[in-house]
């Protein structure tokens, strides 16, 4: 596991799968956990500074930006020690629960991983619903923003105006990898100019990958972004040929072989938006 960032106020630990991201913000108020994942030994060392950072006195918030399986694979590591649980609306409401325990017993079982807390599905006692919502804990507030399109259910979470926690958008190791709907996904990636301008954003944190204090970083991958999302829709309008290789390699994402297969998952997504 790998500290990608560190401050007194926030710490961002990385996964060895995935470049996937935990964030640990610390105010006088409160311990804001984000995403605990992936590997039993990764999460013993969130835990160990979680418990750390709170030392009893300072109630530990655990917030999930979504419900891919990666990103709640820890969630009963810390459910004893936290004080509230916030996702969104449709988090809570999600249908395909079953499921994805499920991708996290196939991904212990394919690597023998024995975890020493049950697999289970968040339970959720602050609900998200609509964008600009806030959550006050003392001298510290969250704002939070429906973020659809990746999957159903994303939030974006603003903390004190300056820690921008954006989920799987917004990251610089990968293009969109579209789950839900592409146009939602743009509706939330046009959210970034009002985020930039209602906000001292200091930090963007995404859900993998590298996060950046720089705004013009920010703008660039949700230029990225939309181009992708442009391009492959135009093709598939147009007939015409994709070329994957030669757009990775222009944009530097340096994991072609599964990449490709998210990539021809964006296609058939995007085929039956356009034709069906």
């Amino acid at each position: 596991m790998t500290i990608l960032y560190d401050s007194p106020q926030v710490r961002v630990f990385q996964s060895a799968l995935f470049q996937t991201n935990t964030t640990v913000v610390t105010t006088d108020d409160l311990v804001l956990l984000v995403d605990p994942n992936w590997l039993p030994t990764e999460i013993d060392t969130i835990k160990t500074y979680v418990e750390a950072q709170s030392a009893g006195k300072k109630p530990v918030y655990l917030l999930f930006t979504h419900s891919d399986y990666d990103h709640i694979i820890g969630y009963r590591a810390f459910s004893g020690m936290a004080e509230s649980v916030i996702a969104s609306h449709n988090f809570v409401e999600n249908a395909g629960k079953e499921s994805i325990l499920g991708q996290i017993r196939d991904f212990d079982d394919e690597y023998y991983i024995e975890r020493p807390y049950p697999i289970e599905y968040p339970s959720v006692s602050h609900v998200i619903t609509h964008d600009g919502q806030k959550l006050k804990i003392g001298d510290t507030e969250l704002t939070f923003f429906n973020a659809q399109g990746h999957n159903p259910d994303g939030i974006f979470t603003i903390v004190n105006g300056q820690y921008w926690i954006a989920g799987d958008y917004l990251c610089g190791v990968e293009f969109p990898y579209i789950y839900h709907s592409s146009f939602e996904y743009e509706k939330t990636l046009n959210k970034t100019d009002k985020i930039l301008k209602d906000f001292d954003i200091q930090l963007l944190i995404s859900g993998h990958g590298l996060p950046t204090t720089d705004k013009s970083e920010i703008l660039k991958r949700k230029k990225d972004a939309h181009e992708y999302i442009d391009a492959v829709r135009e093709s598939i309008k147009d007939n015409l040929f994709f070329d994957f290789d030669a757009y990775i390699a222009y944009k530097n994402y340096r994991f072609p072989r599964i990449m490709r297969r998210f990539h021809e998952a964006n296609l058939n997504l995007m085929r039956g938006e356009i034709f069906n």
